[in-house]
């Protein structure tokens, strides 16, 4: 899309392209999320509780589903740091 394009689009062309371009960055979390929660539930450490894809999802918005709930920021970063500090040496904590 060249600049003069860009510049012609109307509000509620612009935010359709914001709009479709916010799901391809979901789709794209969610393809992530399903292979990190798949190795993280099926990994040797595997969780007690089984790990959803939203779970790796940064941008996760709950849908109205029944059981879904935001994940909080907080518990996407221990989650992500639990799992990787498991398999990579360098991210392990120092006693």
């Amino acid at each position: 899309m060249t600049d003069e394009q860009f510049f012609d689009l109307t509000p509620r062309q612009f935010f359709l392209l914001e709009s479709r371009q916010k799901d391809k960055m979901q789709h794209a979390e969610l393809l992530a999320g399903i292979i990190a929660s798949t190795t993280a539930n099926f990994s040797m450490a595997a969780p007690e509780k089984a790990l959803g894809a939203e779970a790796f999802m940064p941008s996760h918005v709950p849908s109205k589903a029944k059981g879904m709930k935001k994940v909080d920021p907080a518990t996407l970063d221990a989650n992500n740091r639990a799992f990787f500090a498991k398999y990579v040496p360098e991210l392990r904590e120092k006693p």
